[in-house]
């Protein structure tokens, strides 16, 4: 972190008088603390903005900039991939580390489905720098019952490095402080089920046999339909006997 100090002297006060022999009184001195600081801020957007269903591509876009007064380190951005997706074969831009088994690795599996996150990890980010990530993932089939939206969340961390004992500057004796994390989330809402139903049955029934109908539900939606009831009321015919006389 750079540290300056300005002195703000005023040789003469602002109290003076209308006669030309009056002797200038001299203020005090003013020391004002000039402390630079980082400060990162994120951007996420996410592309189609509106519903989803299973087979849709979602491309979220990670805009990262330092627009504080001082250089930032270790800037960190992170994102988990969200639940009913999976990752997108060679989608995430260049950089990019990917979380299997619970580690961070350089290398994308051959298997996406194992990647849970990605992130980008940069030593420094300079006054005014900016930087553009991103990646894609897909909408799963098998989408969650209880599943109403796509959500997903990105995280920003990074620090700043403040002089060390007796304000050394040397890097090695640096001190590191945490800046305050930085998180942005976008939603895609689900489709709604698509019910078609259809009923078949005979056309006319006999007094006294047995008749069957059949009731065919069909989910011709891309997400599972849930609490789905079937209701068929039966309709009870007033029943004639009719007696013939001799």
């Amino acid at each position: 972190s750079r540290i300056g100090r300005w002195i703000n002297a005023a040789p003469t006060a602002s109290a003076t008088s209308a006669q030309t022999s009056a002797t200038p009184t001299e203020s005090n001195s003013v020391q004002t603390v000039i402390a630079s600081r980082p400060v990162l801020s994120l951007s996420k957007a996410v592309t189609p903005n509106g519903s989803v269903g299973a087979g849709d591509e979602l491309t979220y876009t990670l805009g990262t900039s330092n627009t504080g007064t001082d250089t930032a380190y270790d800037v960190r951005l992170s994102d988990a991939i969200p639940a009913n997706t999976t990752y997108v074969a060679g989608s995430a831009t260049s950089g990019a580390e990917f979380l299997v088994g619970g580690a961070y690795q350089a290398t994308e599996p051959s298997d996406t489905g194992q990647v849970s996150a990605v992130r980008w990890v940069r030593p420094t980010l300079a006054i005014g720098a900016s930087t553009s990530d991103g990646f894609r993932v897909k909408v799963i089939t098998a989408i969650a019952a209880n599943a109403t939206s796509i959500d997903n969340t990105a995280n920003l961390t990074g620090q700043q490095r403040t002089a060390g004992p007796g304000g050394s500057t040397d890097p090695a004796s640096l001190v590191a402080v945490d800046l305050p994390p930085v998180a942005r989330s976008v939603t895609n809402p689900l489709e709604p089920a698509t019910l078609r139903i259809v009923k078949r049955g005979p056309a006319r029934l006999i007094a006294g046999n047995r008749s069957s109908w059949k009731i065919t539900v069909t989910n011709t939606g891309r997400v599972p339909a849930r609490n789905v009831k079937i209701i068929d009321a039966i309709r009870l015919a007033a029943e004639r006997i009719v007696r013939r006389c001799p």
